[in-house]
């Protein structure tokens, strides 16, 4: 129960985030090679490498086989982010860590809101997605209003 849960909560964390980060509308979205949808995913990669991306990835591609997620990712990441943001050309998916000013990317009008996202019925679930969400944390990603930021984890001490 616990392992079946976790999956859902990792593909809808996967989708959302794959939503709230991808291209400005009206800009080049994701690739799309014979039928397939291509979305580039990068983050951060430390101490827990990028298991919990890769796992997501293929959990995902298994529900949606029109899709294809390519997960890679580097210590330095947001080194690598910056030009490609700079372009025009940021990853559909993105977690550069904590080195990189992403709030910077949000005010800039860099970053696509989730508001309308956060509406949609919630994977497996009879609510809507923002309802599976504990508030205090979803809003640690809101600006102006908004909802950019996905929570990624939650750490207790």
């Amino acid at each position: 129960m616990k392992r079946a849960l976790l999956t859902l909560c990792v593909i809808a964390s996967v989708v959302c985030t794959v939503v709230g980060c991808s291209k400005k509308p009206g800009a080049q979205g994701p690739g799309q090679t014979g039928g397939k949808i291509e979305l580039d995913v990068v983050s951060f990669q430390g101490g827990f490498q990028l298991d919990f991306f890769e796992y997501a990835a293929r959990e995902y591609e298994k529900t949606h086989p029109d899709v294809s997620i390519k997960v890679t990712g580097n210590p330095r990441v947001w080194e690598q982010l910056r030009p490609r943001f700079v372009k025009g050309n940021p990853p559909d998916l993105t977690w550069p860590g904590w080195g990189m000013d992403y709030w910077g990317l949000v005010a800039e009008d860099k970053v696509l809101s989730m508001d309308k996202y956060l509406q949609t019925k919630a994977y497996g679930q009879d609510k809507k997605w923002i309802d599976t969400f504990d508030i205090r944390l979803l809003d640690k990603g809101k600006y102006n209003g908004h909802y950019y930021i996905m929570p990624y984890n939650q750490n207790v001490f």
